[in-house]
């Protein structure tokens, strides 16, 4: 009898200390949610008072032009998914306000709210996708909770990443499951909520295409672009053909060196920016290369034998 509840406490200590793990993570966020906040945070609340008051005709205002942005002329601005979730952020605290220099506690509280559900609802589907003992499970999850890089993004400085990141993964665990067409359904939505994550789509339907049939992937390709078009017509509709365009299509992208490394964008633009630091070598005329040189790798990809190509056990080895 002793020795059957001793198993069954050792089979239930990593969930509990996932569970653990979950709630740490969640107060260390929650704690630093309104000691600070970047420009993001104070620049995405103008975001969500233009939105209010232009309603669908936002991305004729997206250049930063308007007084009400803090920083004029911002050039990064992001498909309808993360504008909707601004504006449903908005109606909890309709009477905050943000300059430059000042982002009042509330709205900090309320923009990263979402992000860091999206950072523990990546810490779940770690925990329930990483294959192997719960004890691998819990080390991989927990890496991601208590990372204090994940922790400072969301938290501190409240880059919005993560949800786009989590449909992302979801995405990803989905295909190497076999449930395909939600894999590029939710793949779809990470893409509307950040246009950045089409490189990894694009990688994961460059894979898709050696194990799926042509028809399928036709099938899962419609299913992505329905939801595309499905979130667009609403503001197409008053013409900002070449508004919306600009914003999803020419995102800002400095090609420059990346301060701090922690915001790097790239493996590649990091490496080139700590040599540049390390040794002070000229390395700034290679970072324009990063981009295109990902997308030839990218159209070059194999992975694989023929053989081994025809389920999606396959992707589960890739992935």
């Amino acid at each position: 009898m002793y020795d059957m509840t001793l198993s069954r406490w050792k089979n239930r200590l990593p969930f509990g200390l996932f569970a653990m793990s979950m709630i740490i993570a969640a107060l260390i966020r929650l704690w630093a949610a309104p000691l600070s906040a970047g420009p993001d945070v104070a620049q995405f609340w103008a975001f969500a008072k233009v939105f209010q008051h232009h309603g669908l005709d936002f991305y004729q205002y997206a250049d930063a032009s308007l007084d009400i942005f803090p920083f004029y002329g911002w050039a990064f601005v992001y498909p309808p998914i993360w504008l909707l979730i601004l504006g449903l952020t908005l109606l909890f605290v309709p009477s905050s306000s943000a300059t430059s220099v000042m982002v009042d506690t509330g709205w900090r509280i309320a923009m990263k709210t979402p992000i860091i559900a999206a950072d523990l609802a990546i810490g779940c589907l770690l925990y329930w996708a990483v294959p192997g003992s719960r004890w691998r499970k819990l080390l991989f999850s927990s890496i991601w909770l208590l990372h204090p890089t994940a922790w400072y993004e969301s938290a501190v400085f409240g880059q919005f990443d993560a949800i786009a990141a989590a449909l992302l993964l979801a995405s990803v665990v989905m295909l190497t499951r076999g449930a395909d067409r939600w894999a590029f359904l939710l793949a779809a939505l990470a893409m509307m909520t950040k246009q950045h994550t089409f490189m990894s789509i694009a990688m994961m339907a460059i894979i898709s295409a050696r194990y799926l049939s042509k028809r399928r992937l036709l099938t899962n390709s419609l299913i992505a672009g329905g939801v595309v078009v499905l979130l667009s017509i609403p503001f197409l509709f008053t013409g900002n053909f070449h508004a919306y365009a600009k914003s999803l299509f020419l995102p800002g992208a400095a090609p420059v060196y990346q301060y701090p490394l922690c915001f790097a964008l790239s493996g590649s633009g990091a490496l080139l920016t700590y040599l540049h630091n390390a040794f002070g070598w000229e390395t700034g005329a290679l970072l324009p290369f990063t981009v295109p040189v990902f997308a030839i790798a990218l159209a070059t990809t194999r992975q694989g034998s023929p053989a081994s190509r025809s389920t999606p056990g396959y992707m589960k080895c890739v992935l």
